[in-house]
C-alpha cells in the first residue's frame, strides 16, 4: 500500500539530505507530486552548479544549458492531483535529455557533452538550500538513479515499490516513516532531515501504488494478453499504441460508496501511450470467488473507473457481459478509454425464508423452507429466548433448504438467516418455530 507522504507548506518547510554527489554521465530523478507549486522539488546547488527536478515548470541542469535550455515538466502537473514526474539525462546522446509526466514523454532533446559535476552540496527536497524558493504540495516516492531509465522502465515501475537491488538505484526515499523528523533512503541510508515541519506533515499517501505486477504490450487485432496481471484485452479496433497494465494487490484508497460489495484484493491501472482510438472487450481475473448467480446474471458485476492518477471517487463504467465463475473471470464490453479500474458485485436485498416447516420426531428436528433467490447459504440459530438480541454463533450453516438436527428436549426457538458470498447476513430475516 502507499503508506505515508510528506506535505510542504510552501512557506519554509523542507527536507535536507546528506546525499551530496550526483556526478557522472547519466542521471534519472523521479517522484510523485500533488500540489500547486512544483518548485525546487528535488534540488542540489552550489553556487553556479545545480540540478533541479522541478523549477519554474522546468527541469534544469547547469551542465546542459541551465535555466534557458531546461525541459518543461508538463501541463497539469500543478493541478492539485497526484502526478508522477521524472527526467532522464545521458551525456552527449540524441534525445538524451527527456522529461516525463505520468509516463508521457513531454519533451526530449540531444544532451550536452558536459558530464554532471560533483556539486559537493547536500541534496534538498522542496527548497533552494533552505533559504527560499519553496515547494507547496505533497511529495512521495523520491527515486534517484545513476543511469538514464528507459521509457518502459519508468512506465512499468511508477505504480510499484522497488525492491532495492535495481541496477543504478542510488537513493530511494519512500517516506513511509509516518512519524518523527527524519526520512531514510532505503538504498544507502542517506538521511533526510525535516526542517520547520512536525508530525502533522506526515499524511496518508493516496497515490495509485501497491505491490503487484506491471506488464507492457502493444495493441493488435484480436486478443492481447498481459501475463500475470489478471487481464486480457480483445481489440475490435486499435492503433498499435503501447499499453501498460499494473495489477495492484491492494484495495484502492477510496471505495465505491454505494451498496455494491467491492472485490478489494486488487485493482488495476491501465495506461495507454500512443495516438488514435480503440475499442475493446476487457476480461479481468478476480482473486475473490465469482459464483453461479453471477454467471446467470452478469450484470450483477460492475466495473468502476477513475482517472489513472486520481485519488477521488469512482464512477460506474459498465456492467459485465459475461462471467466465467469456474475461472473467476468477468468480461466488460465496449471499453474505449483506459484508467484505474475496480470491480464490484451488486449487493442484493435478500428476502426472508418462506413456508418454514418444522418436524419433530423424538430428539430429531428437521427444518425446511423455500429457496431464497440470490442466497447461497443459510445459517441456523437456536435460543431459549426468542427476544434475545444476540443469538450467538449459528449452530449450522447449509447451502440446502433443509436442515436436520437434534434437541435435548428443552423448549427452543429457531432462526434462519440468508446470506451471499461477499456480504454474509447482508439481509437478516427471522423465523421462529417453537418446539
Amino acid at each position: 500500500v502507499p503508506g505515508t507522504a510528506l506535505q510542504f507548506d510552501g512557506i519554509n518547510d523542507y527536507v535536507q539530505t546528506d546525499l551530496s554527489d550526483l556526478s557522472g554521465s547519466e542521471l534519472t530523478i523521479e517522484y510523485w507530486f500533488k500540489g500547486s507549486i512544483n518548485h525546487s522539488t528535488v534540488r542540489q546547488q552550489n553556487s553556479g552548479d545545480y540540478i533541479v527536478a522541478g523549477w519554474n515548470d522546468m527541469h534544469i541542469l547547469s551542465n546542459d544549458g541551465g535555466t534557458t535550455e531546461g525541459l518543461p515538466v508538463g501541463a497539469g502537473a500543478e493541478d492539485g492531483n497526484w502526478h508522477h514526474i521524472a527526467f532522464t539525462w545521458k551525456q552527449n546522446t540524441p534525445e538524451g535529455f527527456v522529461s516525463y509526466l505520468d509516463g508521457n514523454i513531454i519533451a526530449a532533446r540531444t544532451s550536452s557533452n558536459n558530464p554532471i559535476p560533483n556539486i559537493s552540496s547536500d541534496l534538498f527536497l522542496g527548497t533552494y538550500i533552505g533559504i527560499g524558493e519553496y515547494m507547496f504540495g505533497s511529495l512521495d516516492e523520491v527515486r534517484i538513479w545513476n543511469n538514464a531509465r528507459s521509457a518502459q522502465e519508468i512506465r512499468e515501475n511508477m505504480h510499484l515499490p522497488l525492491l532495492g537491488g535495481e541496477e543504478g538505484l542510488m537513493a530511494y526515499w519512500q517516506m513511509n516513516e509516518g512519524i518523527d523528523l527524519q526520512t531514510t533512503d532505503k538504498i544507502s541510508g542517506y538521511i533526510g532531515t525535516l526542517n520547520n515541519m512536525d508530525n502533522q506533515d506526515w499524511i496518508s499517501s493516496t497515490i495509485p501504488f501497491a505491490s503487484g505486477l506491471s506488464v507492457s504490450n502493444y495493441e493488435a487485432a484480436g486478443n492481447v494478453l498481459f501475463a500475470g496481471t489478471g487481464l486480457d484485452i480483445f481489440y475490435h479496433s486499435q492503433n498499435s499504441a503501447e499499453v501498460i497494465v499494473a495489477e495492484l494487490f491492494s484495495a484502492p484508497n477510496v471505495v465505491h460508496p454505494g451498496q455494491d460489495d467491492v472485490f478489494d484484493q486488487q485493482y488495476w491501472v491501465i495506461n495507454r501511450f500512443g495516438t488514435g482510438t480503440f475499442s475493446a472487450d476487457v476480461t479481468f481475473l478476480i482473486n475473490e470467488d465469482l459464483n453461479a448467480s453471477d454467471e446467470s446474471d452478469p450484470s450483477r458485476i460492475s466495473l468502476f473507473t477513475r482517472e489513472s492518477y486520481s485519488d477521488t471517487d469512482w464512477m460506474l463504467q459498465s456492467f459485465a457481459s459475461g462471467v466465467d465463475a469456474a475461472n473467476n473471470k468477468a468480461t466488460f464490453p465496449g471499453i474505449s478509454n483506459f484508467s484505474q479500474f475496480m470491480i464490484t458485485r451488486l449487493q442484493q436485498e435478500l428476502s426472508a425464508p418462506q413456508n418454514v416447516d418444522i418436524v419433530v420426531s423424538g430428539t430429531d428436528v428437521q427444518l425446511s423452507w423455500d429457496e431464497v433467490s440470490g442466497a447461497n447459504s443459510y445459517k441456523i440459530y437456536s435460543s431459549e429466548d426468542p427476544f434475545e438480541e444476540d443469538w450467538g454463533m449459528p449452530i449450522a450453516i447449509t447451502s440446502d433448504e433443509v436442515w436436520n438436527g437434534t434437541t435435548s428436549g428443552t423448549k427452543l426457538f429457531y432462526k434462519i438467516t440468508t446470506s451471499s458470498d461477499i456480504a454474509p447476513a447482508a439481509a437478516l430475516v427471522e423465523t421462529e418455530t417453537e418446539k
